[in-house]
């Protein structure tokens, strides 16, 4: 998704040339959120499309409990409804994400807590300690 818009990225950056030159990376990435709080239907908080507070919803589901939610409505609606998810997208400390991650420095990933800390606290995601402490500078956090 990132790559998908690298040229919208490289339109504000005029120190960038191509995005075939492989120039986008996380960090930058990240930091381009943060500097330019763009706010495109792929990264803009949650809180700020579905509007929870605005809307009474009768369930609210996520894709790290798509199975229970999808057993929970059946059962709500007396229907029988079978889900065939291939649960790619996990959650949590993967591998991947970790090493995503440790390109970060602290304020980075703090500046996309605050970003999102709405998203957070409303689908009740626990503070990313864990991105935290592989982040470049984790190691002034224990001093």
């Amino acid at each position: 998704m990132v790559k998908k818009y690298a040229d919208l990225i490289a339109k504000t950056q005029s120190n960038i040339k191509s995005k075939t030159e492989q120039w986008l990376t996380f960090d930058k990435f990240v930091t381009f959120l943060l500097e330019q709080r763009m706010r495109n239907s792929h990264w803009v908080p949650y809180t700020e499309t579905c509007l929870p507070c605005n809307i009474k919803y009768d369930y609210i589901g996520k894709l790290e409990t798509l199975h229970n939610d999808v057993e929970y409505i059946s059962g709500k609606l007396n229907l029988t409804l079978q889900v065939s998810h291939n649960s790619r997208h996990s959650t949590g400390s993967s591998k991947r994400t970790l090493e995503f991650y440790s390109t970060l420095t602290t304020e980075q990933i703090m500046g996309l807590y605050d970003m999102y800390s709405d998203d957070f606290e409303i689908f009740q995601y626990p503070f990313p300690y864990e991105y935290l402490a592989v982040s470049i500078n984790s190691t002034q956090l224990l001093d």
